[in-house]
């Protein structure tokens, strides 16, 4: 799943948000960059997890589809 395209040379923030106990796989360019197993959260108080990434033209930042963990990008 892709969650992001740099157009230019840029420092993002990326948000992951859980419930359930899962893991997260983040991958540029198809290169793992962040891999972790994410503890059991809840509804009212998910875990959040924060990555800073410095981006350069045209990297693509994916994640393994997992409908129990939420990607967002800043």
């Amino acid at each position: 799943m892709i969650i992001y395209t740099a157009n230019k040379k840029e420092t993002k923030t990326l948000n992951i948000n859980n419930v359930e106990s899962t893991q997260s796989i983040v991958y540029i360019n198809d290169v793992i960059f962040d891999d972790v197993q994410l503890a059991q959260g809840s509804v009212e108080y998910p875990n959040l997890r924060v990555l800073q990434l410095d981006l350069n033209t045209g990297d693509v930042v994916s994640a393994k589809d997992n409908n129990l963990v939420t990607y967002s990008i800043e």
